[in-house]
Protein backbone atom coordinates (compact mmCIF):
# COMPACT_ATOMS: atom_id res chain seq x y z
CA UNK A 1 0.00 0.00 0.00
CA UNK A 2 1.14 3.31 -0.57
CA UNK A 3 1.69 5.79 1.95
CA UNK A 4 -0.54 9.31 1.26
CA UNK A 5 -0.11 12.57 3.17
CA UNK A 6 -3.92 12.59 4.39
CA UNK A 7 -4.08 8.77 5.06
CA UNK A 8 -6.18 8.05 2.06
CA UNK A 9 -5.50 4.32 1.19
CA UNK A 10 -4.96 4.43 -3.07
CA UNK A 11 -7.71 3.55 -5.34
CA UNK A 12 -10.33 4.11 -2.69
CA UNK A 13 -12.72 7.05 -2.58
CA UNK A 14 -12.00 9.75 -0.22
CA UNK A 15 -13.20 8.59 3.00
CA UNK A 16 -12.99 4.77 2.39
CA UNK A 17 -10.46 3.12 4.05
CA UNK A 18 -8.23 6.16 5.44
CA UNK A 19 -6.83 5.81 8.87
CA UNK A 20 -5.23 8.55 10.99
CA UNK A 21 -1.73 9.40 11.75
CA UNK A 22 -1.09 9.08 15.89
CA UNK A 23 -1.19 13.12 16.81
CA UNK A 24 2.78 14.28 16.27
CA UNK A 25 4.19 10.85 15.22
CA UNK A 26 3.40 10.43 11.72
CA UNK A 27 3.00 7.31 12.30
CA UNK A 28 -0.18 5.45 12.19
CA UNK A 29 -2.23 4.80 15.24
CA UNK A 30 -2.59 0.84 15.93
CA UNK A 31 -3.59 0.81 19.42
CA UNK A 32 -7.43 0.48 20.71
CA UNK A 33 -9.26 3.56 21.59
CA UNK A 34 -10.65 3.26 25.37
CA UNK A 35 -13.95 2.68 23.95
CA UNK A 36 -13.16 -0.37 21.92
CA UNK A 37 -14.63 -3.58 23.97
CA UNK A 38 -12.46 -5.57 25.50
CA UNK A 39 -11.26 -9.04 24.13
CA UNK A 40 -13.41 -12.13 26.10
CA UNK A 41 -10.50 -14.19 28.05
CA UNK A 42 -9.98 -17.53 26.09
CA UNK A 43 -12.43 -20.32 27.27
CA UNK A 44 -9.24 -22.27 27.86
CA UNK A 45 -8.00 -20.48 30.74
CA UNK A 46 -11.60 -21.13 32.44
CA UNK A 47 -11.31 -24.47 34.57
CA UNK A 48 -14.98 -25.32 34.15
CA UNK A 49 -15.06 -25.01 30.21
CA UNK A 50 -15.86 -27.94 28.02
CA UNK A 51 -13.08 -29.95 26.73
CA UNK A 52 -13.70 -30.96 23.25
CA UNK A 53 -11.08 -33.20 21.54
CA UNK A 54 -11.21 -31.43 18.42
CA UNK A 55 -8.71 -34.37 16.57
CA UNK A 56 -11.51 -37.25 17.62
CA UNK A 57 -14.32 -34.88 16.42
CA UNK A 58 -12.43 -34.04 12.95
CA UNK A 59 -11.84 -37.94 12.51
CA UNK A 60 -15.27 -38.84 13.25
CA UNK A 61 -16.75 -36.64 10.88
CA UNK A 62 -14.46 -37.34 8.11
CA UNK A 63 -14.89 -41.13 8.49
CA UNK A 64 -18.67 -40.45 8.74
CA UNK A 65 -18.77 -38.35 5.12
CA UNK A 66 -15.96 -41.31 3.85
CA UNK A 67 -18.91 -43.96 4.63
CA UNK A 68 -21.37 -42.15 3.30
CA UNK A 69 -19.80 -41.04 -0.24
CA UNK A 70 -18.85 -44.68 -0.31
CA UNK A 71 -22.23 -45.97 0.04
CA UNK A 72 -23.69 -43.79 -2.58
CA UNK A 73 -20.29 -45.08 -5.05
CA UNK A 74 -19.52 -41.39 -5.50
CA UNK A 75 -15.89 -40.67 -5.60
CA UNK A 76 -13.84 -37.74 -4.10
CA UNK A 77 -13.49 -35.79 -7.01
CA UNK A 78 -17.21 -36.22 -8.34
CA UNK A 79 -17.76 -34.97 -4.67
CA UNK A 80 -15.74 -31.97 -4.43
CA UNK A 81 -17.02 -30.75 -7.96
CA UNK A 82 -20.72 -30.64 -6.49
CA UNK A 83 -19.91 -29.69 -2.77
CA UNK A 84 -17.73 -26.48 -4.69
CA UNK A 85 -14.62 -27.36 -3.18
CA UNK A 86 -11.47 -28.61 -4.51
CA UNK A 87 -10.63 -32.38 -3.98
CA UNK A 88 -7.81 -31.56 -2.01
CA UNK A 89 -9.39 -29.98 0.86
CA UNK A 90 -11.98 -32.73 1.06
CA UNK A 91 -9.25 -35.88 0.99
CA UNK A 92 -8.34 -33.41 4.19
CA UNK A 93 -11.61 -33.45 5.79
CA UNK A 94 -12.27 -36.87 5.11
CA UNK A 95 -8.69 -37.41 6.78
CA UNK A 96 -9.43 -35.35 10.02
CA UNK A 97 -6.89 -33.21 9.17
CA UNK A 98 -9.20 -29.90 8.35
CA UNK A 99 -12.61 -29.10 9.90
CA UNK A 100 -14.87 -27.65 7.38
CA UNK A 101 -17.52 -24.85 7.96
CA UNK A 102 -21.27 -25.32 9.35
CA UNK A 103 -22.12 -24.02 5.20
CA UNK A 104 -19.09 -26.56 3.91
CA UNK A 105 -20.42 -29.57 6.00
CA UNK A 106 -24.25 -28.38 4.59
CA UNK A 107 -23.31 -28.50 1.33
CA UNK A 108 -21.52 -32.29 1.75
CA UNK A 109 -24.73 -33.27 3.65
CA UNK A 110 -26.87 -32.33 1.02
CA UNK A 111 -24.63 -33.45 -1.86
CA UNK A 112 -24.94 -37.23 0.30
CA UNK A 113 -28.03 -36.93 0.39
CA UNK A 114 -28.21 -36.48 4.58
CA UNK A 115 -28.08 -34.23 6.53
CA UNK A 116 -25.42 -32.16 8.67
CA UNK A 117 -26.69 -34.00 11.76
CA UNK A 118 -26.01 -37.68 10.26
CA UNK A 119 -22.11 -37.03 9.92
CA UNK A 120 -21.68 -35.57 13.58
CA UNK A 121 -23.93 -38.45 15.19
CA UNK A 122 -20.79 -40.27 15.49
CA UNK A 123 -19.15 -38.06 17.54
CA UNK A 124 -18.93 -39.37 21.23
Amino acid sequence: MTDTTDGAVPGLPAGHGSRSPSPGSGKLDTTRSPSAPERPESMSSDPSAVSVDETAVMAAVGAAIVARRTELKISQQALARTVGTSRTFLRGIEAGERAPTVVTLTRIARALHTTPSALITTIR
